[in-house]
Protein backbone atom coordinates (compact mmCIF):
# COMPACT_ATOMS: atom_id res chain seq x y z
CA UNK A 1 0.00 0.00 0.00
CA UNK A 2 2.51 2.56 1.19
CA UNK A 3 5.04 1.54 -1.46
CA UNK A 4 2.58 1.98 -4.87
CA UNK A 5 1.58 5.36 -3.02
CA UNK A 6 5.16 6.04 -2.98
CA UNK A 7 5.69 5.16 -6.49
CA UNK A 8 2.45 7.32 -7.81
CA UNK A 9 3.70 10.10 -5.65
CA UNK A 10 7.19 10.24 -7.16
CA UNK A 11 5.85 9.59 -10.56
CA UNK A 12 3.53 12.59 -10.21
CA UNK A 13 6.75 14.56 -8.69
CA UNK A 14 8.57 13.91 -11.94
CA UNK A 15 6.07 14.56 -14.23
CA UNK A 16 5.19 18.03 -12.27
CA UNK A 17 8.84 19.11 -12.40
CA UNK A 18 9.29 17.98 -15.87
CA UNK A 19 6.38 19.85 -16.71
CA UNK A 20 7.91 23.02 -15.48
CA UNK A 21 10.71 22.60 -17.10
CA UNK A 22 9.13 22.08 -20.17
CA UNK A 23 7.30 25.06 -20.06
CA UNK A 24 9.95 27.07 -18.51
CA UNK A 25 11.83 26.08 -22.07
CA UNK A 26 8.55 27.29 -23.83
CA UNK A 27 8.43 30.75 -22.21
CA UNK A 28 12.03 31.54 -22.33
CA UNK A 29 11.76 30.50 -26.36
CA UNK A 30 8.25 32.41 -27.15
CA UNK A 31 9.93 35.42 -25.42
CA UNK A 32 13.31 35.47 -26.63
CA UNK A 33 12.15 36.95 -30.05
CA UNK A 34 9.92 38.96 -28.33
CA UNK A 35 12.05 40.99 -26.32
CA UNK A 36 14.30 40.83 -29.09
CA UNK A 37 11.84 42.70 -31.65
CA UNK A 38 11.07 45.07 -29.39
CA UNK A 39 14.84 46.08 -28.67
CA UNK A 40 14.75 46.22 -32.57
CA UNK A 41 11.72 48.41 -33.04
CA UNK A 42 12.92 50.56 -30.12
CA UNK A 43 15.98 51.21 -31.34
CA UNK A 44 14.69 52.48 -34.75
CA UNK A 45 12.47 54.56 -33.15
CA UNK A 46 15.22 56.00 -31.12
CA UNK A 47 17.44 56.22 -34.26
CA UNK A 48 14.52 57.91 -36.12
CA UNK A 49 13.67 60.55 -33.55
CA UNK A 50 17.36 61.28 -33.01
CA UNK A 51 17.12 61.78 -36.98
CA UNK A 52 14.20 63.81 -37.31
CA UNK A 53 15.78 66.09 -34.51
Amino acid sequence: MTNSFNNSFVRNLVGMVAAVLIGGTFLVAAAGPAVAATNAVNSNAISNIVRSA
